[in-house]
């Protein structure tokens, strides 16, 4: 609003247009892929944690008791108030109600939300202290887009750090982004442009059609993925190796070599905060 006034008020009149349609159709079907469409889909199962958050950001930008007495009927149903993907993001509204004015806060919110983050941040940090890098993710974590959860997480330390003195979150966020740099069993940077051993050959069509040997830089690979997904991994990779080597520097690698938007994004979260 300070600005561009005029838009900023297009957009909060849409905003809570939207909410009075979400009002009126409180079972309203959720995303799938209309017919004949055969693109990836991007369904969503549930979408009580978009609903969720979009009410913290009327609440936020209205201070209208109706949103905030959505909040709090609906902090508590089955919402992951830590997940930060594109398809689970509660994580978000809980933030974003916790970097509110303490004044507009209910406490019993406040305090609950609070609590889901920094108990998720303890399991974290305790998994991360068994790893030899200093990592929270498991063996089957290891996944389509495994870099990205490893992003998010280090997102979720960083926000406890800011909740809780304890600094111990920080230092286990920076290894997450030690890790996306080169610190793993590959010696492998998973940021294109950057390092000694950068991705080269990412399933990214703009630098594969360029004719320019290195690709597009500053994007984050999906990483490791034991499932094997693709051709290229089937081919080059072996089905017994452990998770973290279950990457191939191969442009027809789409399930460990993709780039996309929200991988990148909580990378740059990440190193926004250590460059601060």
């Amino acid at each position: 609003a300070g600005i561009d006034p005029e838009f900023a008020g297009r957009a909060l009149a849409a905003a809570e247009k939207a909410w009075r349609w979400l009002e009126r159709n409180p079972n309203a079907p959720n995303f799938k892929n209309p017919a004949g469409m055969e693109t990836g889909e991007y369904g969503d199962w549930n979408n009580q944690d978009e609903r969720f958050w979009a009410a913290v950001e009327l609440y936020r930008a209205t201070g209208k008791d109706s949103y905030h007495n959505y909040i709090l009927r609906s902090h508590r149903v089955n919402i992951d108030l830590t997940a930060l993907g594109w398809q689970s993001l509660g994580g978000f509204g809980a933030v974003s109600y916790l970097i509110m004015d303490e004044g507009r806060q209910n406490e019993k919110i406040a305090g609950f939300l609070r609590g889901k983050l920094l108990s998720h941040a303890r399991v974290l940090a305790a998994r991360a202290a068994s790893d030899g890098y200093g990592l929270s993710l498991t063996g089957n974590e290891y996944y389509w887009g495994s870099n990205g959860l490893v992003m998010r997480r280090a997102m979720i330390l960083i926000i406890a750090g800011l909740l809780t003195p304890e600094e111990e979150y920080v230092q286990i966020a920076q290894d997450h982004l030690h890790y996306l740099f080169g610190r793993n069993v590959l010696g492998k940077c998973y940021v294109t442009g950057f390092g000694s051993d950068p991705v080269m050959n990412p399933h990214h069509r703009p630098s594969g059609a360029d004719r320019v040997k290195a690709p597009v830089p500053g994007m984050v690979a999906g990483g490791p993925n034991s499932r094997l997904q693709d051709p290229a991994a089937v081919k080059y990779l072996r089905r017994n190796d452990p998770p973290a080597r279950a990457y191939i520097d191969d442009q027809g690698s789409w399930s460990t070599n993709e780039v996309t938007t929200y991988w990148n994004s909580p990378a740059v979260f990440v190193t926004a905060y250590f460059d601060r």
